[in-house]
């Protein structure tokens, strides 16, 4: 059984835990989320590729070069931009990971970049 952190949901799974339509209404909030979550998969999965074939700190050609880190931040841009897409959905986690790589140039300050919390602390991150 799923958990679901919106009280919403843990109402509605509750109810509908009883009749063959409650049930139906269980599996639309499944589908629902899902397509929910679809465009933030789709982009942490862009930026995994990214890591795997490209990246000049991740790839599998910098490991079997021994290259050491490349980065002046800390974690790195790819990092940081699957962790704010994690965090903080497709819209807003994809604005933080564009202004951090607009911020990435010789004239930036260095050193560790950690992704903004919520500003809401009522707020829950997104599931």
């Amino acid at each position: 059984m799923p958990i679901f952190k919106h009280r919403r949901h843990i109402f509605l799974e509750r109810k509908a835990s009883s009749s063959v339509r409650g049930k139906i209404s269980v599996i639309f909030l499944s589908v629902g989320r899902f397509i929910y979550r679809l465009p933030r998969r789709i982009l942490i999965g862009g930026i995994e590729c990214y890591r795997f074939l490209l990246s000049p700190d991740h790839s599998f050609w910098a490991k079997a070069l021994n290259k050491p880190p490349y980065c002046k931040h800390f974690p790195s841009c790819s990092s940081y931009a699957v962790e704010a897409l994690d965090r903080h959905g497709a819209m807003r986690g994809g604005f933080y990971s564009i202004r951090r790589i607009l911020s990435c140039n010789p004239w930036s300050k260095w050193g560790y970049d950690p992704v903004p919390t919520s500003s809401n602390p009522n707020s829950h991150p997104h599931v």
